[in-house]
């Protein structure tokens, strides 16, 4: 099986919305006071906005044309100050497969990707948020050599 990744174009909107909206409902399940339920995570125009954005980035995985994953990120500068040094960051804001593929090496290929990514522009760090609930993610992260960085604590 063949996995090609490539850039989002304005016609993989509706693929990517499914795939994204099923990440986003595993959030809704588990924390309903945060999520919101909806059909769509993008709206048409949010999706070209994004695709657009120099900054941002959205990568479809594909297998014999259809695409079965995608993951968006952002490139982030933080410049130097007083007490931190320059630098450049590899945000990873959602990464998602559609159930039937995952575990086939696409968000694998993924991180692959963002590591040659990162490498030929010469950024620090690749980063991203999880939340506790879910274990999945946090162990394909840490399988890929991601690191606990800090904790984001909550009191309701």
């Amino acid at each position: 099986m063949e996995i090609k990744l490539r850039e989002a174009l304005i016609n993989d909107f509706n693929q990517v919305n499914q795939i994204f909206s099923y990440t986003h409902d595993i959030h809704v399940k588990e924390r309903p006071d945060v999520f919101k339920e909806s059909i769509n995570f993008f709206l048409i125009d949010e999706f070209e906005k994004n695709i657009k954005n120099e900054n941002k980035k959205i990568i479809v995985a594909l297998i014999n044309e259809e695409i079965v994953g995608a993951c968006m990120f952002e490139i982030i500068k933080i410049a130097e100050n007083n007490l931190m040094y320059k630098r450049s960051v590899i945000l990873i804001e959602i990464l998602g497969t559609l159930p039937q593929f995952q575990k086939k090496g696409i968000g694998s290929l993924f991180i692959d990707y963002l590591k040659k990514y990162r490498e030929d522009h010469n950024i620090s760090t690749i980063q991203l948020t999880t939340w506790c609930f879910n274990h999945n993610a946090l162990k394909f992260y840490e399988k890929h050599g991601f690191l606990k960085r800090n904790y984001r604590l909550e009191l309701k």
